[in-house]
């Protein structure tokens, strides 16, 4: 399957796929949802999530380019406290 055909809008990506993408764990990915910073899964039953793979793929490009490395950057800045 081509890139392209993988994000497209109708095509669906497992948890540990979007892990994969994103560098991450599963627990990690949890937390991220949780607090609002990833898109929400889709429930398809009790056991079963997906998520939407052009909304993965944007957010995976802003969380591995962009807001991540700001937060690391902002938390090296401070000056230890004495």
């Amino acid at each position: 399957m081509e890139i392209i055909e993988r994000f497209h809008p109708l095509n669906t990506l497992r948890p540990e796929e979007v892990c994969a993408l994103a560098g991450i764990s599963a627990s990690g990915l949890a937390k991220i949802v949780k607090s609002g910073y990833a898109p929400p899964p889709i429930k398809y039953g009790p056991n079963c999530l997906r998520y939407r793979a052009d909304e993965i793929a944007a957010w995976v490009a802003t969380y591995r380019y962009g807001e991540r490395r700001k937060k690391k950057r902002s938390r090296m800045a401070r000056a230890p406290e004495a």
